[in-house]
């Protein structure tokens, strides 16, 4: 992500940091060619101290991280399993295209009974497939525009 692309990827990611429920468990995963946990340890509950870290992970994020490999951040994902009591929801932000969409598909499908994933395509240069096929996998049918995205679902 560079650009203008990395601005819209930091400005949804606040949309929905901003809109996370009260007392829900959260973390942000940042990707590449490598990834990161904002919290290493495992999602957090969402609170003004986690809000605020989220927030400056947000504020600094920049599109320095390399391609978009996205396979193995699912596969840590899906290594825990979800928190008894809550549900699982992962947003998947992306403004790439990866060489193994069938893989990454796969993998959300066999898991979508027990996660959720939503899938957001920034500019140009993101993949339809994957978006389309994560959200449909996912159980999230949504609705991707290259000069708009569509939040409807079926």
């Amino acid at each position: 992500m560079q650009g203008e692309n990395i601005q819209s990827a930091r400005a949804t990611l606040l949309l929905f940091l901003k809109s996370l429920p009260a007392g829900c468990l959260f973390n942000i995963v940042s990707f590449g060619s490598t990834f990161t946990l904002l919290f290493p340890q495992g999602s957090r509950e969402y609170n003004e101290t986690t809000l605020a870290e989220a927030c400056a992970l947000q504020e600094n994020m920049n599109a320095n991280m390399g391609g978009t490999e996205i396979l193995q951040p699912f596969k840590s994902i899906y290594s825990q399993p979800p928190k008894t009591g809550y549900s699982r929801q992962v947003l998947l932000i992306s403004d790439g295209s990866v060489w193994n969409v069938a893989q990454v598909t796969q993998l959300v499908g066999r898991h979508a009974h027990e996660t959720r994933v939503f899938a957001v395509g920034i500019g140009h240069g993101a993949s339809t497939a994957l978006i389309h096929g994560v959200a449909r996998a996912g159980g999230d049918d949504l609705r991707w525009s290259s000069s708009r995205i569509n939040f409807s679902t079926k």
